[in-house]
C-alpha cells in the first residue's frame, strides 16, 4: 500500500490526514513539515491532523510535529490531533506530543474545538 497524505477542508479547517509513516529514512517528516507550511502560505490557520492511518512516528517526526505546533501558533493558527491511538503511536511519543497538542478522539469534538 502506498504512503500518502491528503487534506480535506470542513469549512475553514484543514484537515491533514497523515501518512501511515512519519519518519526521516523515508521522507516523511520531510513531507509533513512541507505539508503544514503550504497550508500557513495559503491561509489555512485552522489544521487538524488525523492520526487514523498512522502506524509509526520517529523522532524527527516528533520534532516536526513540535515544529509545525510552534509555527501554526506563531502565525496566529491553531493546530490539534485527533484519532491518535496508543496502539498506533508508541507510549512514549505518545506523551510528548499529548503535552505539547490538544488532542481528540474523533473529527466531530476535533472540528467543534476550533469554532
Amino acid at each position: 500500500m502506498e504512503n500518502r497524505s491528503s487534506v480535506t477542508m470542513h469549512g475553514d479547517v484543514a484537515v491533514f490526514h497523515l501518512d501511515k509513516r512519519i519518519t526521516i529514512s523515508e521522507g516523511g517528516s520531510t513531507k509533513f513539515k512541507n505539508r503544514v507550511l503550504n497550508l500557513l502560505i495559503n491561509k489555512k490557520k485552522k489544521i487538524l491532523l488525523d492520526m487514523s492511518r498512522v502506524e509509526c512516528v520517529d523522532s524527527g517526526g516528533i520534532g516536526e510535529f513540535v515544529r509545525a505546533f510552534v509555527t501554526t501558533t506563531n502565525n496566529g493558527g491553531q493546530i490539534k490531533i485527533y484519532a491518535m491511538s496508543r496502539e498506533k503511536v508508541d507510549s512514549l511519543t505518545f506523551t510528548k506530543l499529548a503535552m505539547t497538542f490538544d488532542t481528540f478522539e474523533g473529527l466531530d469534538d476535533a472540528l467543534a474545538s476550533l469554532n
